[in-house]
Parts: structure tokens; sequence; C-alpha cells
């Protein structure tokens, strides 16, 4: 419930993760039954979401527990009744933090890839060959191309989310076109403590390295975090020489794979650990 909404955010402050209100409102608002709290009388003492693509993709996240009732079995308790909830999705998956890795493979999940995340404190001069790329802010006519774009890559329409990202945060989209054709592109959010750019997709390095320059150039006065995925090594030496440091690693999981999905190559940056 949205009554709900503060004491969750207080959780996830204490341990310094980056989402707003916004967020649990969207994922409340589309995938209410997959939104759940644990409480001790009328306090919230923990706290998990999935977000459902189209029964085609479901990704889990906000699995928090306050520190006081850790040790308990609180979180195992509430990923086994939302997995129960989502028998009827064809691929669930998460990105997992060290802590919780050992958690959800007792649970069942397997891990299948890394991503890293990065941090980008101070800003530099960035350095990114645009030579023949365009780049630009996101506009109302590159909606659709960009849904599809994304959908190609993520393996399931995402519409609502990437409509909430560009409403709540104008002007900070950048996408490159050739044409009619999107070649790329990245949404930017803000966040509590951080401006969270991702998704990154594109179709090769260099139209990465514009969009990601061009995206940061628009973020004032605030730290920047990406989740990199870390086959993407070139593109992470990159970030490095332009001042961001890799932070603590994410590792993404499966429960199933009924439907293996997506097109990696294209992606660089995930959206974030809570939608995928």
């Amino acid at each position: 419930m949205d009554t709900d909404i503060p004491s969750a955010m207080e959780i996830k402050n204490v341990e310094g993760w980056n989402q707003v209100e916004a967020d649990w409102k969207l994922m409340m608002k589309t995938s209410p039954e997959f939104c759940l709290v644990a409480e001790v009388g009328a306090d919230v003492i923990g706290t998990i979401t999935a977000i459902n693509y189209g029964n085609k993709i479901a990704w889990i996240g906000m699995m928090l527990v306050r520190k006081e009732y850790r040790g308990l079995g609180i979180s195992k308790r509430l990923m086994k009744t939302v997995l129960e909830k989502l028998k009827g999705v064809e691929t669930v998956k998460l990105d997992a933090t060290p802590t919780g890795l050992k958690v959800y493979e007792k649970i069942g999940f397997s891990s299948e890839s890394a991503i890293s995340r990065m941090i980008l404190k101070t800003k530099n001069v960035f350095t990114a060959d645009r030579d023949g790329i365009a780049v630009q802010g996101i506009s109302l006519e590159d909606h659709d191309n960009i849904v599809a774009y994304d959908a190609k890559v993520f393996g399931a329409n995402r519409e609502h989310l990437i409509n909430m990202i560009l409403s709540s945060n104008p002007g900070l989209g950048i996408i490159c076109k050739m044409g009619n054709q999107v070649d790329g592109f990245a949404l930017a959010r803000q966040g509590t403590f951080y401006h969270h750019i991702g998704p990154v997709y594109a179709n090769d390095e260099i139209t990465a390295q514009a969009i990601i320059s061009t995206c940061i150039e628009t973020i004032k006065d605030r730290p920047i975090i990406m989740d990199v995925v870390d086959t993407k090594k070139s593109f992470i030496q990159w970030l490095k020489s332009t001042g961001f440091e890799k932070a603590r690693p994410l590792i993404r999981m499966s429960y199933n794979t009924k439907n293996p999905h997506g097109m990696d190559k294209a992606e660089f940056c995930i959206c974030g650990p809570e939608y995928g």
C-alpha cells in the first residue's frame, strides 16, 4: 500500500540505496500483487518487489530487511512468497549484491553474469569521438522507437517503465539516430543520492561513449552511478579514464530460463537492479 512507502524509504535509506518514492509507486502501480512487506505489529520490517513485464520476464528487487530482524528467515519467506506468485511468468531474474548471493542460491537461483556499479563523484572533462554521430536529447517523437529498441535488447516490453523515467526526468535522456533508426540511447533519472544513468543501449561502443558523455553534460552538480555489464571491458576502462570508480559488484541471477531473452551485445548498462 502507498502508506507503506515512508517505512520502505526509511529502510532503503539506511542501506544507502538510491531509489525514490516514484520507483516504489511505479512498481506498486504496475505489479501490486508482487510488492510485499513483512510486518511486526504495525511496523514494516522488510520489503520485496517484482515488476512483471508482460509475463515474459519478471524482475525481483528491493529485498530489504531491517538489521535487527536479519537472520530470522524473513528474506527467505518474502522471496518464496513472491516466487510462488510469479509461477506464470516465463523467466524470473534479479541482480544480487554479494550479501544476497548466498541467500538466493539456497532458494534455487543460479548466477549468470556480473555487473559493475561505477560511480562518478566529481565531473571531469569527457573525451569521446562524436564525429559523424548524431546525438541529441530525446523528444516525444522518439518514444515509440525507444520502446521498440528497448524491447529488442531487453527481451520484453517495458513501456510503462520508460514512460515513468522520461516523464519524471525531462531533458536527461539522450538518443543517437541514423535517419529514423535508433543506434542507441541512454535514460537517466534522479535518485536519493545520485543521478542514475541506465539503461544504456547502443549498436557499438563508440556510439555508447558519445551518448554517455552527452548525457553526463546534462547532469548538474550531482554524483552519477551506472551499472555496467562486465563483459564491456574496454567501455569500463574508458569510464575509469574519465573519472569513474568501481564500487560494489552485482551478480545477475535467474530462477528459471525457459525463454532466454535480450540482445546482450547492445547492452552496456542496465536500468538498475530493481528493474533489470
